[in-house]
């Protein structure tokens, strides 16, 4: 892991700094800087609209009932295109965009909570189970039991009480 992220922090800059003087030496260096200027400006309005709709959309699902779990994926790559944003590069600038975009987010989305759910399985911890799994079972079937054995009344029973 430390050695992809050495790579990640040194390849990424250098071919970021190739492409700008590139870019500088076909459209001009003055035009390269005021490019740069204005992805990171446009960066930021996009990231605080998209972020602002994603948490709506979480309130919602939070308020029908639902799990938030795609959503909160869907921030965290808004979160982090935003951040892309506003880093100083071509290829950031684009992976930055596709992150934000509704219709790009979504496959980054999938792709992202399958990339995370495979290393908590991994871990032990399914994230990915359709259905709870016996653990999950094991806690209902305690809460609804009363302390000896017989069917409770689905209410929690204060030990103070």
């Amino acid at each position: 892991m430390l050695l992809k992220l050495l790579l990640l922090m040194t390849i990424v800059p250098a071919v970021e700094l190739w492409l700008l003087l590139q870019i500088g030496a076909a459209i001009g260096a003055f035009e390269t800087f005021w490019l740069i200027i204005l992805t990171g400006i446009v960066g930021a309005a996009l990231a605080k609209r998209e972020g602002i709709a994603v948490v709506r959309k979480i309130q919602d699902d939070v308020r029908n009932g639902l799990p938030p779990t795609e959503r909160l994926v869907e921030g965290l790559l808004v979160l982090v295109g935003g951040v892309l944003l506003l880093t100083p590069g071509v290829v950031t600038d684009l992976t930055g965009l596709l992150m934000i975009f509704p219709l790009t987010r979504r496959p980054f989305a999938l792709w992202a909570k399958r990339a995370i759910g495979a290393r908590l399985v991994f871990s032990g911890i399914d994230i990915g189970a359709a259905a709870p799994g016996p653990a999950a079972q094991r806690v209902r079937q305690t809460l609804n039991e009363g302390e000896d054995g017989s069917p409770g009344d689905d209410r929690f029973n204060h030990p103070v009480s």
